[in-house]
């Protein structure tokens, strides 16, 4: 159960491709407006090149939409910069840009857009799971219990929060703490075969074999919808 690190993020990208659509993602329905992640518009398989017409130049929400389409994370930040230097307000401009920071493993610009974000708008639930991501990333536990916390408060049937805040307690050896937060996210998503795996992990750390095994077997059944378990 494993945060990547800012200079593994790269790495993480490529897998990405792979596994898009599929805390690592938290695949299934939210029931809320992020799916994270990967997020929609990280989806690099199924973005083509993009072809901004002369309208689009005009406009902030032009750049942004380029840059969900665009070939490279490099190529998407640098429409992100144009349409945040065409509209400071696009809140999801910063969002969009400082997740891809991340995922170059530029943690410091990262975090400097997503705090922008939650500055402009500190309703957004989904930001505070990014950005707790980058925290627990860079190793500032309790900046990303904090975060992931905000969320939840924010967003309380948001499952990918309890799925985060548990595997910052899990590393930190809060093995009762993890367990509430796993067994929530599967109250939450019972479907997903991967919140199995990581509760079983915790229920070895706390030596109950017996319910390791049972939430094993029971991922084992499900068979699909892995959270991005390592």
């Amino acid at each position: 159960m494993k945060y990547f690190s800012a200079n593994e993020a790269k790495r993480w990208a490529i897998v990405l491709l792979v596994l898009a659509g599929g805390i690592g993602s938290v695949e299934g329905q939210t029931g809320s407006n992020s799916r994270l992640p990967p997020p929609s518009w990280l989806k690099k398989q199924e973005w083509k090149p993009a072809a901004v017409g002369p309208k689009e130049r005009l406009t902030a929400q032009g750049y942004l939409e380029s840059g969900e389409k665009a070939a490279s994370i490099q190529n998407s930040i640098k429409y992100y910069n144009r349409a945040i230097g065409l509209d400071s307000g696009l809140t999801e401009a910063y969002v969009r840009r400082g997740w891809s920071y991340w995922l170059i493993g530029d943690a410091e610009k990262a975090m400097a857009d997503l705090n922008q974000a939650l500055a402009q708008d500190p309703s957004l639930h989904s930001v505070y799971i990014y950005r707790g991501r980058v925290h627990a990333g860079t190793g500032r536990q309790e900046a990303a219990i904090n975060d992931f916390s905000q969320a939840i408060a924010l967003h309380p049937m948001e499952y990918s929060a309890y799925v985060e805040r548990g595997k910052v307690h899990f590393e930190s050896k809060a093995y009762d703490s993890a367990l509430s937060d796993f067994s929530r996210a599967i109250s939450l998503q019972p479907h997903l075969a991967g919140l199995y795996k990581y509760r079983a992990q915790t229920y070895e750390a706390l030596g109950e074999a017996g319910k390791a095994r049972a939430d094993r077997e029971a991922g084992m059944r499900k068979g699909t919808g892995n959270p991005g378990a390592k």
